[in-house]
C-alpha cells in the first residue's frame, strides 16, 4: 500500500485503516494492528492514527481492551458495506468543526428568537409545541434526535431570518450524523439535555435575548466537553 506521508488525522488516514481491516482477512473478534504498526504501514504519525481511531471506536468499528489490545467489533466486508457505517465519517467534518460552526449559528439564532417571540406569534407557538414534545421524549429518555431537530428549526422559524433557515438543515445533518457515535446515553445526560433546552426555552419566550445566548453557549460548551469525554473513554 502506497504510503500516506504527513497526513494529520483526516479522511485518508481512517480510509487507509479502513482498507487494512478490509483486506487483511481480519475476522470479527480478531485482534488488529497496534497504534505503531499502523502508522508504519501508512507512513504517518501515531497521534493520527490514535485520532482516527478515536472514531472508529464510536462507530463500533473496533473496541480498546485495557491491557490486551484492540480488537475488531464486526465483520471486516461490512466495513465497505454499512450504509450508516464509518464510511459517513470519512466524508464528514470532524465534531471540533461542527461545535465551531454551532457555537456561531445556534448561539446568535437564540438571541434573535428572542428579539422576535414579542412579534412572531405563529412562530412562538410553533416553538412552543416543539418544546413540548422535545421535553416529553427527553423525559422518557427516548431517542430525541428528530425532536431535538423540530426544537431548533423552529427557533430558527422564529428568529424570522430567512437565510438563517437555509443553513440550518447542513448543520444538523453533521449533527444527526454526530449522534450516531455520540448519542445521548442514560438517565443523568438525558435530564441534562432536558434542563438546558427549558432554559433556552424559557429564555426566549421571556423576551430575553442575551440569556437565550448565554444558556445556549453554555448548552453547546457542555456538549462538547461531553463528546470529548466520550471519545477519551473509549480511546
Amino acid at each position: 500500500m502506497a504510503q500516506i506521508k504527513r497526513v494529520p488525522l483526516n479522511k485518508q488516514v481512517m480510509a487507509g485503516i479502513l482498507e487494512i481491516l478490509r483486506t487483511g482477512d481480519y475476522k470479527e473478534g480478531d485482534q488488529i494492528p497496534t497504534e505503531k504498526e499502523f502508522a508504519t504501514s501508512l507512513g504517518v504519525g501515531r497521534n493520527s492514527i490514535r485520532e482516527a481511531m478515536k472514531a472508529l471506536t464510536l462507530a463500533d468499528i473496533i473496541e480498546a481492551i485495557p491491557g490486551k489490545g484492540t480488537f475488531l467489533r464486526i465483520k471486516a466486508v461490512e466495513i465497505m458495506m454499512r450504509p450508516d457505517g464509518i464510511l459517513d465519517v470519512i466524508h464528514s467534518v470532524s465534531l471540533k468543526e461542527l461545535m465551531q460552526v454551532r457555537k456561531i449559528f445556534e448561539v446568535e439564532t437564540a438571541g434573535l428568537a428572542a428579539e422576535m417571540a414579542a412579534t412572531n406569534q405563529k412562530g412562538l407557538e410553533a416553538f412552543k409545541a416543539a418544546w413540548k414534545k422535545l421535553n416529553q421524549t427527553l423525559k422518557e429518555n427516548n431517542d430525541c434526535t428528530e425532536e431535538g431537530y423540530e426544537y431548533h428549526r423552529a427557533i430558527v422559524e422564529l428568529s424570522g431570518n430567512a437565510l438563517l433557515k437555509k443553513l440550518l438543515n447542513p448543520v444538523w445533518e453533521e449533527l444527526r450524523l454526530a449522534r450516531k457515535f455520540a448519542p445521548i446515553v442514560g438517565k443523568e445526560q438525558f435530564e441534562v439535555e432536558r434542563e438546558f433546552h427549558d432554559k433556552i426555552f424559557h429564555a426566549i419566550v421571556d423576551q430575553n435575548p442575551e440569556e437565550a445566548k448565554r444558556i445556549m453557549r453554555e448548552h453547546l460548551e457542555a456538549t462538547e466537553k461531553e463528546w470529548h469525554r466520550m471519545w477519551t473513554d473509549r480511546s
